[in-house]
């Protein structure tokens, strides 16, 4: 038995008892009937029977009804309209009814997806997992990074070592000298991004600008992080604030059968006005006045409140008032359109016509398109021809950004975790300094390695053992091999070997992008393995990420990112073929 509550309605034809039963959900089955009671109650949208209906349509489908799952969920569709979830359930129902329609199950799909990104409350528990995995990637994309620094520059590295101990470290010696002062930091404990930045650090030199943009973009969103972490942890929150979700609600006008979960005697003056637009809903007036008053008093000459305040005013049949409400509204915010729409209303409504017309003309040429959409919903819903104003989206926005200072200290918590016993706010100087760091590790290296890759072969030389051929430094080996090219044509020779990249670097192919590291093609690398490392942390930890009532976002139900991780590796590979294709490496 499901139990919803919904007080008397006093406006249309349908009488609704205060506790609705399952019966008359059943009732509600009947498709004329449904159509009537949305239109005489004025429902644009309802996710409770919503999903009611979504329940009964997933029995059907699961019994092989799936002719009556798809009439459930388009009636689910019909009273919840910008709700995505009707909409991916009849992807997947049209999908299992026939294979062939492909087509139908992806147009149902796409417009889940345009839906989600357009409802508050749903763009929120996608974008907080999404951003704490593209944090994760990028960090896992960065590491990738360094591992191609040691494959490509280790022999570099070893090299000098070796060179400035005037030959008394071999190359054994001196590599495990190299890596032990690499590990330093781990065998400290110190954390894993100061690893990171220390080995930026350790080979800034060999990198190229690109590359080094690269990394500076790195260290400005490190800078950033006082802005950036507080942001992200609360995107994970902002559903336990009930004033952000009562707001939401509001915005999608979704009150018919619960009552807003909000304590008004000592509120702020978003509680009166979602509490006021609940009960003039329910056709509660002078209750619904008497908050709007209150909240008048918090946010005194509120557009929003003195619209609905004329709104009250004309369901009461006081024209005079409302006109009035209406005119102090439009004195608060000139381009309100909806207050010019409802003044006009109230003048046809007094039988001044011209007055009503020039009014609606007005609100014409502040938005053609607004108006339009007043005049559909008015002639939608002739029980409600006055257009109630509701929280936006900006509002909501708003109210969300202002929840990122209440976990400021959940997010030092987790800087200090990452980066040591150094406050968050300190994380812009730590940035600055680095940045500098890796300017003066620069000019070092200029000053004080000799060492180098061969041209052609990519073996480290240096400038006691290095040779040259035309203006390139080479091995003794490269020399001795192209010192027969003499003349111009048989220069391709020389080109084509330096365009062969390291067999040492072939290890990063296993990566998609990994590759293009390979061959210095550093922004499609890092485009590819973030997107890689997003995908592949959301196979594995995505469901404990994703709260579990947004079943439509578990990839449980789909293969779909395994299958975009094989479209990611075939685009990478044949990228890198179609460049060596062009000779771009070889």
């Amino acid at each position: 038995m499901i139990t919803l509550l919904t007080p008397v309605s006093q406006v249309g034809a349908i009488e609704v008892s205060d506790s609705i039963p399952t019966p008359f959900f059943e009732k509600m089955s009947d498709e004329k009937y449904f159509d009537g009671f949305i239109i005489d109650q004025g429902i644009e949208r309802s996710d409770r029977v919503s999903t009611y209906f979504l329940l009964k349509a997933e029995e059907a489908l699961k019994q092989g009804r799936e002719d009556e799952a798809i009439k459930f969920g388009n009636m689910a569709s019909k009273i919840s309209p910008l709700s995505p979830t009707p909409n991916f359930f009849l992807a997947k129902a049209v999908w299992q009814a026939n294979w062939f329609d492909i087509m139908d199950a992806f147009s149902y799909f796409t417009e889940g997806v345009h839906l989600v990104f357009g409802d508050f409350l749903l763009v929120v528990p996608i974008l907080s997992p999404l951003c704490l995995l593209f944090l994760l990637a990028i960090i896992m994309s960065f590491l990738v990074f360094i591992l191609y620094s040691l494959v490509s520059f280790l022999p570099i590295w070893v090299h000098q070592i070796s060179e400035t101990s005037r030959g008394y470290l071999q190359l054994i010696p001196a590599a495990l000298l190299f890596v032990i002062c690499w590990f330093t930091p781990l065998f400290l404990g110190i954390p894993i991004f100061w690893f990171i930045l220390f080995s930026l650090a350790l080979f800034w030199g060999f990198y190229n600008r690109i590359e080094k943009r690269v990394i500076f973009s790195f260290i400005v969103g490190l800078g950033l992080s006082p802005w950036i972490l507080p942001l992200t942890l609360t995107l994970f929150t902002a559903n336990s604030s009930l004033l952000l979700n009562e707001m939401s609600r509001n915005y999608r006008a979704d009150y018919l059968w619960t009552p807003p979960s909000l304590e008004v005697d000592q509120s702020s003056w978003e509680s009166l006005f979602i509490r006021a637009s609940y009960e003039a809903q329910h056709s509660r007036y002078k209750k619904a006045i008497e908050l709007y008053q209150k909240a008048l008093i918090e946010n005194p000459s509120s557009p929003m409140i003195l619209n609905n305040l004329g709104n009250l005013a004309y369901y009461l049949k006081d024209y005079n008032q409302a006109i009035n409400y209406y005119k102090q509204a439009i004195e608060a915010s000139p381009a309100l359109v909806s207050s010019y729409y409802n003044l006009s209303q109230s003048y046809r409504e007094m039988l001044l016509f011209e007055k009503g017309d020039e009014l609606f003309a007005k609100a014409n040429n502040l938005s053609t398109k607004t108006t339009g959409i007043y005049s559909r919903k008015s002639a939608r819903y002739p029980n409600y021809p006055v257009i109630e104003e509701r929280f936006a989206k900006a509002d909501l926005w708003q109210k969300f950004l202002s929840e990122t200072g209440k976990i400021d200290v959940l997010s030092d918590r987790i800087w200090q975790g990452a980066m040591g016993h150094i406050p968050l706010q300190k994380a812009p100087a730590i940035a600055i300094i680095w940045a500098i760091l890796l300017l003066v590790s620069g000019f070092l290296h200029r000053g004080l390695f000799s060492a180098k890759h061969c041209a052609f072969c990519k073996k480290a030389i240096c400038t006691r053992c290095e040779k040259r051929l035309f203006s390139y430094q080479v091995c003794k080996h490269c020399e001795m091999r192209f010192v027969t090219v003499k003349r111009k044509s048989d220069f391709s020779m020389v080109e084509d070997a330096i365009k062969k990249i390291s067999a040492r670097t072939y290890l990063m192919f296993l990566f998609p992008g990994g590759g293009h590291f390979a061959i210095r093609k550093t922004k499609m690398a890092f485009c590819f393995l973030s997107i890689f490392f997003l995908l592949l942390s959301y196979i594995f930890i995505g469901d404990f990420l994703v709260p579990p009532t947004e079943w439509y976002l578990h990839q449980s139900r789909s293969a779909f990112p395994v299958i975009l991780i094989i479209f990611l590796y075939i685009s990478a590979f044949s990228d890198l073929a179609f460049k060596r294709s062009q000779g771009k490496w070889l």
